[in-house]
C-alpha cells in the first residue's frame, strides 16, 4: 500500500486483458509489472450476460456504478470466478529481484487496479475478456451520461413552462443541506485519503453562514444608481470571463478577477422595482439575488464539465433537480428572451445554460469573497471544487476520478432523462402498503417496470436512477429483487419513509402515494382567541378585557387531545394514525408543549391586533372563532365622520375617506402613516383632522399639536392653515430670536431646529405630533431621528409621498416613531421583513407585512381606479418657499433703491424702470447668483432651489419623469450645475441657443430613454411646439405673469398622447411680489382676461400705491 500511495507506481496501461505498469523500486530503473486475469470462455460469457439481463436489480446496480454482492454469490455458485481466490489465479510477473509472489511492486499495482474497479465495475469483466457494456447494449455506449463539455452548453434544449417574473419568490428556495447529507455517501472514491463529503458539507455550511451575515449587513444606498444599463455581454474564453454592461456611452466592465463594480451595482438595486428595469438588467439582478438565496440555503450543487482533453472544471449551479428551483431558473431564462448574454467565443450558450453559467459566475465570486481562507490544499479535487481551479488528472489513480465525481454528484440528478422512476405505494390492509416501481415517460401514464424493460432499448439511465433510489429507500431494492413490488409495514418503514420523503420530493422523484403518506404531522402549540362578549369594541384598550386566551394543540388544521397523544406515546408508538394522516410523537417535543401550556398566554392589546392580522404570534399559529373575527372587523371598520365646520375647503371623495381614516385611527390610538402620492392633498386631510380635534377639545393651548417640517415647507403649512383653517392659531418655532408661543393651537418647527432644541420640546407634552416629509427620519441612528423620538405626544402621524415598500428599513424607522415598538426591534424586522422582501421577494413575508401594517398606513396613487375619477385631468399645486437671509437682504435693497428712482420718472421711462425692478426681484427670488454673478451657486442660497430639490427627490424615487421650466437661460445653466452636485444627475437643457439637431436629440432621449428622467427648458424655447408626454410632472421654477404662457408650457406634457396624470408644481416665494401677483390672478377673473390680452405690460400700469403694496415684503417676512 505504501508503494501505491507514495507515487512509486509511475504508469499503468490497461490493454485488456493485459495490465502493464512501471514501478519505481530501490534501483534507478523502474521495474516492469505485467498482470493478466483468467479469460472467460463462451459458456461463462453467455451465462453471465443471461444472468444480468434477466435481473433488473443487477442491471440497476451496474448502471449506478455498483457491483452487486448478490451477483458475486451467483457467479460463485455457477463456478464463474470474477475475483481471484488466491494469487495463483492471476498470471503476473515483475522484473524485480524479489522471489516473493506477489512482490510489493505487484501488490501496489493490484491495489490501484482494485480502486479503479471500485470506480468502474465493468473493468473487472473487461479484464476477463468480456465487454459487458457492449454485449448488453449491442453497441458502444456508456451507461450513464458522459461528462458534458463546455461546448455542449451551446446546444439548444427544450424550454419548460415558466412562472411570471413578478411572482418569483426566492425565499421559497428550499434548504438542501438534508438532501446533500442523505444523498451523498461518505468517502467518495475520487478522494480515498480523506472524507471529502465531510469537507464538502463543512464548506457549504460555512458559505451559507457567511452569506447570511453578508446579506444581513447589506444596505441600499441613499441614492439609486445613476444609470440603468440596458445591455450586457459576457464572453468565456480559456476558462476566463470578461463582460460589460452598457447604456449609451456609459459602461461598467468586469472580469472573473474583478467583479467588485458589478456586485456593488447589483447590491444597490431593490428587487421590488425590478419590473422597471431593462430586460438585461432584470436578468442580472434576478440571477444575482437568486444566487445569494442559493448560497444561504445551501442549494448550489457542483457540476463537472470537460474543458478539453484531460482537463475539467467544477461549476456551481442551482440544484435544478428540485422542482421549485428548476421553476425559478426557467422563469429567469424566460426574462432573458431571445437576446443572448453569455457567449462561448462567438457562440451563444443555450438560454437556460446562460442562467446556470451566470449563477456559477456569481457563486464562484461570492465563495472567494466570503470564504477566502478556505483550505484547498488537501488535494487537487479540493482545489477544483472550492477554488475554481481546473482539474487535470495526472496520475493513474486519478484516471477514473472525473467519472467518479460525476457518479458521486449524479446521485442528486435522479429523473433527469426522459424516463422517470415512479414510487407507487398502495395501502393493502391497515398500515400495510404495497411498494411498486413504475416508469413514466414525459406526461404519459406510468407503466410497470417489467413492461418498460420488455419494450425499452435503452434502460440504462432509468435503471441507474432506480438503483440510487434504493440507497434512500430499502423498499425499492426489495421491490427490484421481488419482480418490481414488495410489501412494507410497521414503524420501521414509516420512520424510514418520513425521513426520506423530503429528500425524495426535493430530488423531484414522482410519488404516487395515499394521503396518509404524503406528509407527517407534528403536534404544534397554538394560541386560541375566543370571546363570549357581544359588546362592540370601540378602542384597543377595551379589546383585551373582552377576549379570552388559551393554549391548544393542533396537528395540521385539526385540534388534538394532548392526553390521548401522551397515552399513545407511552404505549411505544412513534407514529399514530390520525384522521387519514400520521402524527409523529416525540417525547422531548411533547414535554416542551406540556411545559408551555402550564403558563397562561399573555398578550397586550397591540399584540392581539397583530396576532389577528398576521394569523400567528411569535411563530405560533393563532386560532380565532367567528365572534372574535367579527369583533376585529368592527374595530377596524372606518366610521363616518363629518367635515368640521371650521374648515374652509371642499374635500374630494378620496380626501374625505382619508380624513375619516385619520379620525378613526386617532380614536383607536393607532399611530399612522399617510403615504398618498404626491399631489393628492395630504396637507388638507391633516388640516381637516386638526380642526376636528381642536373643536373636540383634544388640541388645546395647553396641549397643542406639533408639526415638524423641512425648513422649506414652513411657508406652505402657514399658508394652507391660514387659508383653509383660519380658526387654528399657529406659532412657528424657527429662526433667530424665537418668541413665546402665546395662545397658539398649532406649533410648527423644523427638523433642524428640533434637533438643537430637543430639551425644550421634550419637556412638554403634545396632543398630536405630525411629521411632514417623514423620510427625514428614515435613519434611526441620526440625532435628528432620535430627537423626534424624544417628543412626548398622545398620538403621532407621519406624512410621506415616498414609496415605503422600496426601502423597508426607512419605513421601520418612521413607523417606530409614530407607533413605538409595534414592529419589534430593528434587527428582528430586518430578518423577518426587509431582507426577505427586498432581496428575495418573499411573498409570504410581504403578505404578513402588509397585513400587520395595513391599519396603520394609507397610501393612494393617482393611478388608482378609486382615485383617478375624483381627480381633475391636471393637478396644479402651489409650492411656497421662504427667502433665505441673502435673498431678503438683496430684495430689500432693490426695493429701497428703486422706489426713489421711480418717483423721478414718468411715462415710458417709468414703465421701463418698473419692469427692470420686477425683473431684478424675480431673479433674486430664483437665486441670488442669477442677480449677482459673484454670489454662491450653492442650493442653500435659495429657498426655491431647496424646494425644487425636495420635489425632485420625491418624484425621482418613483421613477417618474419631470420637466423644469424657467424663463432665464442663466438659471437653467445654474440648475444644471446644482442638480449635478446635489443629485448627481446630468440634466439636458433646451434653450434658445440649442440647435435643431440638439433639440431633437434631447426630446428623443427624454421621451424614450429611461435614464433621462429630467429636462430643463427655457419657457420661450420650449414653451411651444414640443411633445414631451413622457413627463408626469411639470415644475415652473419661476412664474410668468401671463397664465396663458405658463399653460402653453405645461401643455408640452399635458397633451394628446399623454396617458399619465400630470401634476404641475408652481414655485412661489412667500411674502414677495410673486405671492401677491399670484393671489391677484386667482382672485380676479377679470384681471386674468386683461393679463392674457396685454401680456406682461399690465404690471407697469399699476399706480404708485399699488406698486408699493405689490413689491413690499410682507411684514412677517421683513425681519432679517
Amino acid at each position: 500500500m505504501r508503494y501505491a500511495r507514495n507515487g512509486s507506481v509511475k504508469k499503468i496501461i490497461i490493454e485488456e486483458p493485459l495490465v502493464s505498469a512501471s514501478v519505481q523500486g530501490s534501483r534507478n530503473t523502474p521495474y516492469k509489472v505485467v498482470l493478466k486475469a483468467n479469460q472467460f470462455g463462451t459458456f461463462e460469457k453467455t451465462k453471465l450476460i443471461a444472468l444480468i439481463r434477466s435481473n433488473p436489480y443487477y442491471l440497476s446496480q451496474l448502471h449506478a456504478g455498483f457491483l452487486p454482492k448478490q451477483l458475486l454469490q451467483v457467479c460463485n455458485n455457477e463456478k464463474i470466478q470474477l475475483f481471484p481466490s488466491s494469487w495463483k489465479d492471476l498470471s503476473m510477473q515483475c522484473s524485480c529481484p524479489d522471489w516473493a509472489v506477489p512482490c510489493k511492486h505487484l501488490a501496489a499495482v493490484i491495489y490501484l487496479l482494485a480502486n479503479e474497479i471500485d470506480k468502474d465495475p465493468f473493468l473487472i469483466f473487461r479484464l476477463h475478456g468480456l465487454d459487458l457494456k457492449k454485449e448488453l447494449l449491442g453497441k458502444e455506449q456508456t451507461f450513464v451520461e458522459s461528462i458534458p463539455s463546455f461546448q455542449s452548453l451551446t446546444e439548444p434544449k427544450d424550454e419548460r413552462p415558466a412562472t411570471d417574473m413578478l411572482q418569483l419568490d426566492f425565499h421559497q428556495v428550499p434548504d438542501m443541506l438534508q438532501t446533500f447529507e442523505q444523498a451523498l455517501p461518505p468517502n467518495p472514491l475520487f478522494c480515498p485519503d480523506r472524507d471529502f463529503r465531510h469537507d464538502f458539507l463543512s464548506f457549504i455550511k460555512a458559505i451559507a453562514k457567511a452569506a447570511t451575515t453578508f446579506v444581513t449587513n447589506l444596505t441600499f444606498p441613499e441614492q439609486p444608481p445613476q444609470y440603468l444599463y440596458s445591455h450586457c455581454t459576457i464572453t468565456y474564453k480559456q476558462h476566463q470571463y470578461s463582460g460589460c454592461l452598457s447604456e449609451g456611452r456609459n459602461k461598467l466592465c468586469f472580469s472573473i478577477e474583478d467583479m467588485d463594480g458589478l456586485l456593488t451595482y447589483l447590491q444597490s438595486l431593490p428587487l421590488s422595482t425590478v419590473e422597471q428595469f431593462p430586460p438585461a438588467l432584470q436578468v442580472l439582478l434576478l440571477t444575482h439575488n437568486f444566487t445569494l438565496a442559493l448560497l444561504e440555503k445551501r442549494a448550489l450543487v457542483p457540476q463537472i464539465l470537460s474543458i478539453k482533453a484531460d482537463t475539467y472544471c467544477i461549476r456551481w449551479i442551482p440544484t435544478i433537480f428540485n422542482p421549485e428551483i428548476r421553476s425559478i431558473t426557467d422563469s429567469i431564462a424566460k426574462v432573458l428572451g431571445g437576446e443572448p448574454m453569455i457567449f462561448l467565443g462567438k457562440t451563444a450558450l443555450a438560454r437556460t445554460e446562460q442562467i446556470l453559467q451566470l449563477v456559477s459566475l456569481f457563486a464562484t465570486t461570492y465563495m472567494r469573497l466570503l470564504l477566502p481562507e478556505a483550505d484547498t490544499s488537501y488535494s487537487a479535487e479540493h482545489a477544483s471544487f472550492f477554488s475554481n481551479t481546473p482539474y487535470q488528472p495526472m496520475k493513474f489513480s486519478q484516471r477514473g476520478n472525473p467519472s467518479a465525481i460525476s457518479n458521486w454528484l449524479g446521485r442528486l440528478f435522479l429523473a433527469s432523462g426522459s424516463y422517470h422512476p415512479v414510487i407507487c405505494l398502495t395501502e393493502q390492509n391497515h398500515e400495510q402498503y404495497l411498494c411498486e416501481i413504475q416508469v413514466q415517460h414525459e406526461r404519459a401514464l406510468p407503466v410497470s417496470l417489467s413492461s418498460f424493460l420488455a419494450s425499452s432499448e435503452e434502460p440504462s439511465a432509468l435503471l441507474r436512477d432506480i438503483s440510487l433510489l434504493g440507497t434512500y429507500l430499502p423498499a425499492v431494492d426489495e421491490a427490484l429483487q421481488g419482480s418490481g413490488s414488495t410489501l412494507v409495514q410497521g414503524d420501521s418503514f414509516l420512520q424510514t419513509w418520513f425521513s426520506v420523503l423530503p429528500v425524495l420530493k426535493t430530488l423531484g422523484v414522482i410519488l404516487v402515494i395515499p394521503k396518509t403518506l404524503k406528509k407527517v404531522l407534528t403536534p404544534t402549540l397554538s394560541i386560541r382567541i375566543s370571546s363570549s362578549s357581544i359588546e362592540q369594541v370601540k378602542s384597543l384598550l377595551s379589546l383585551k378585557q373582552l377576549l379570552n386566551l388559551s393554549w391548544t394543540v393542533c396537528a395540521g388544521e385539526e385540534i388534538c387531545d394532548t392526553e390521548t397523544l401522551k397515552q399513545m406515546m407511552e404505549a411505544g408508538r412513534r407514529y399514530v394514525r390520525f384522521r387519514d394522516q400520521y402524527i409523529q410523537l416525540d417525547e422531548k417535543e411533547m414535554n416542551r408543549i406540556s411545559k408551555s401550556m402550564a403558563k397562561q398566554p399573555n398578550l397586550s392589546a397591540i399584540d392581539l391586533l397583530k396576532a389577528h392580522l398576521a394569523g400567528e404570534y411569535a411563530g405560533q399559529p393563532v386560532i380565532t372563532d367567528e365572534s372574535v373575527r367579527t369583533m376585529f372587523a368592527s374595530l377596524l371598520q372606518v366610521e363616518h365622520a363629518t367635515v368640521p365646520q371650521g374648515l374652509n375647503a371642499e374635500l374630494r371623495p378620496y380626501q374625505m375617506r382619508g380624513y375619516q381614516w385619520l379620525v378613526h385611527n386617532h380614536r383607536l390610538g393607532l399611530g399612522s402613516i399617510l403615504a398618498d402620492d404626491m399631489g393628492l392633498g395630504k396637507t388638507i386631510q391633516v388640516i381637516s383632522l386638526l380642526v376636528y380635534l381642536a373643536q373636540a377639545g383634544i388640541i388645546t393651548v395647553k396641549k397643542p399639536a406639533l408639526i415638524i417640517v423641512p425648513a422649506s415647507l414652513i411657508s406652505n403649512w402657514l399658508h394652507e392653515i391660514s387659508h383653509f383653517a383660519p380658526i387654528l392659531t399657529s406659532y412657528v418655532h424657527h429662526g433667530e430670536g424665537r418668541s413665546e408661543p402665546g395662545q397658539a393651537l398649532i406649533h410648527i418647527t423644523t427638523y433642524a431646529t428640533l434637533r438643537r432644541d430637543v430639551e425644550t420640546f421634550s419637556k412638554r407634552r403634545f396632543s398630536v405630533l405630525v411629521l411632514d416629509e417623514a423620510q427625514n427620519i428614515k435613519n434611526r441612528q441620526t440625532s435628528q431621528t432620535q430627537a423626534v423620538s424624544a417628543i412626548n405626544s398622545d398620538w403621532s402621524l407621519a406624512l410621506t409621498g415616498t414609496p415605503v415598500e422600496n426601502r423597508l428599513d426607512d419605513f421601520y424607522s418612521i413607523l417606530d416613531v409614530v407607533m413605538k415598538g409595534y414592529l419589534g426591534s430593528q434587527s428582528s424586522f430586518r430578518q423577518q421583513f426587509s431582507i426577505p422582501i427586498e432581496r428575495y421577494h418573499d411573498t409570504t413575508a410581504l403578505q404578513t407585512f402588509r397585513a400587520i401594517t395595513s391599519p396603520l398606513m394609507l397610501r393612494r396613487m393617482k393611478t388608482d381606479k378609486s382615485i383617478i375619477n375624483d381627480l381633475p385631468e391636471k393637478l396644479v399645486t402651489d409650492c411656497y418657499a421662504n427667502l433665505t437671509l441673502e435673498q431678503k437682504i438683496l430684495y430689500q435693497q432693490i426695493v429701497e433703491q428703486t422706489q426713489q428712482r421711480l418717483e423721478q420718472k414718468d411715462g415710458i421711462d417709468q414703465k421701463g424702470a418698473i419692469f427692470a425692478l420686477l425683473t431684478a426681484l424675480k431673479q433674486v427670488c430664483c437665486h441670488p447668483a442669477l442677480y449677482i454673478e459673484e454670489s454662491s451657486h450653492e442650493s442653500e442660497a435659495s429657498g426655491k432651489t431647496q424646494i425644487l430639490l425636495g420635489l425632485l427627490r420625491s418624484i425621482l424615487c418613483r421613477s417618474e419623469k419631470v420637466l423644469i421650466f424657467t424663463q432665464y437661460a442663466r438659471m437653467g445653466f445654474l440648475l444644471q450645475e446644482i442638480l449635478k452636485t446635489e443629485l448627481n444627475i446630468e440634466s439636458p437643457f433646451l434653450h434658445g441657443g440649442s440647435s435643431l439637431a440638439q433639440r431633437k436629440a434631447m426630446v428623443d432621449s427624454f421621451q424614450n430613454d429611461p435614464n433621462t428622467v429630467l429636462m430643463i427648458l427655457s419657457i420661450r424655447a420650449g414653451g411651444t411646439g414640443l411633445n414631451l408626454t413622457a413627463a408626469s410632472h411639470v415644475i415652473h421654477y419661476d412664474l410668468w405673469w401671463n397664465p396663458a404662457v405658463e399653460n402653453q408650457a405645461t401643455d408640452r406634457a399635458f397633451r394628446i398622447g399623454q396617458d399619465k396624470q400630470v401634476t404641475v408644481h408652481r414655485l412661489i416665494t412667500e411674502g414677495t411680489f410673486e405671492e401677491k401677483i399670484n393671489e391677484m390672478l386667482q382672485d380676479k377673473a377679470a384681471l386674468v382676461e386683461d393679463v392674457v390680452a396685454k401680456g406682461e405690460t399690465w404690471v407697469t400700469e399699476l399706480s404708485p400705491s399699488e406698486l408699493k403694496s405689490l413689491i413690499t415684503l410682507r411684514e412677517d417676512h421683513v425681519q432679517i
